[in-house]
């Protein structure tokens, strides 16, 4: 027998397996550490692909300035002012990297309690009906089988 309340509940499981269930249920598959660990990592790896090659694009575009600046000391010194902001842009990513997919491992923990929560409320619901549907079959074989004692 189908109630409104089941139904309801069905639904609202339909839904979030249909939106954002398959995501979040596979980042709460993840210890937390582990999931940021990977995202940050490949965060790391973007980031400094992305730096080298604005870089580079950089320095193709000044190339004669560069050239014509070329000493030994103005060598050094960019080096270390490039090696510096990448350190910065890639601390800065890490940290901003850090502070998403923690939010986003969090939340998809509390929508997968919430969806495990409604999963066993709806079995909870199919034992109830199960057992009442049992307990009216018992009494209907039971009923039958005393009129058959009385005839």
């Amino acid at each position: 027998m189908l109630s409104e309340d089941r139904i309801k509940i069905m639904t609202d499981l339909a839904a979030y397996e249909s939106t954002d269930g398959e995501r979040e249920l596979r980042i709460s598959g993840y210890n937390q550490k582990d999931y940021v660990g990977l995202n940050m990592l490949t965060t790391a790896l973007w980031v400094t692909v992305g730096f080298f090659l604005i870089a580079g694009l950089v320095a193709v575009v000044f190339m004669e300035q560069i050239f014509a600046a070329l000493t030994i000391n103005n060598i050094i010194y960019y080096g270390i002012v490039i090696v510096a902001v990448y350190l910065v842009v890639l601390v800065t990513y890490l940290i901003a990297a850090y502070r998403l997919y923690s939010r986003r491992h969090r939340e998809a923990r509390t929508h997968v309690k919430d969806y495990y929560g409604k999963l066993r409320r709806l079995e909870r619901q199919y034992r109830k009906e199960a057992m009442a549907l049992a307990k009216a079959k018992e009494l209907s074989d039971l009923e039958v089988q005393l009129e058959g004692d009385k005839s």
